[in-house]
């Protein structure tokens, strides 16, 4: 999923999944009938598994690929139900910063996070995301079919964190 061209369906979707730690990416990449991923254990993602121990059910390991002078990578089956919804990350929203202390999105311009929906039937969900925007403030709306559901201010702190007001 690298090299996807910045706006496109494919670049939505690797934001989607750019976690490996996030408990819905197997299920996401199983929708969209990907069957294998390859997670490299470079310095970065050693730390990381510091903090968040393990995978996701849902990846099942079949190889380990060793070299000297290049980092291992591990080969895993995904192996877990299609995911009935998928966040879809659209417009000036980063892929997810992955850090030992949380896991974070940058909005800068104009974002959008839409919710592609494959059940059969109404179901009511939770939506969770930390966004971080470092340069001013922002207007959040949560939209259903155009219809304003739900707006926030979001500012910034000189620390970096964020609030609601």
């Amino acid at each position: 999923m690298n090299g996807a061209i910045d706006k496109s369906n494919a670049e939505a979707l690797r934001r989607s999944v750019f976690n490996p730690f996030g408990s819905q990416t197997p299920g996401i990449l199983k929708r969209f009938g990907i069957e294998y991923a390859v997670i490299f254990n470079d310095p970065e993602m050693i730390a990381l598994q510091k903090v968040h121990k393990v995978l996701p059910e849902g990846f099942k390991l079949i190889k380990k690929y060793s070299s000297p002078n290049v980092v291992d990578a591990y080969l895993f089956r995904v192996d877990a139900k299609p995911a009935k919804f998928v966040p879809v990350l659209t417009g000036n929203i980063t892929v997810p910063v992955i850090t030992t202390k949380g896991v974070y999105s940058i909005i800068a311009e104009r974002g959008s996070v839409e919710i592609l929906s494959y059940s059969k039937k109404t179901i009511q969900v939770d939506v969770s995301m930390l966004l971080k925007n470092p340069f001013r403030r922002k207007i959040v709306k949560v939209l259903k079919n155009g219809k304003v559901l739900w707006i926030r201010e979001y500012r910034t702190r000189p620390e970096g964190s964020y609030i609601f007001k």
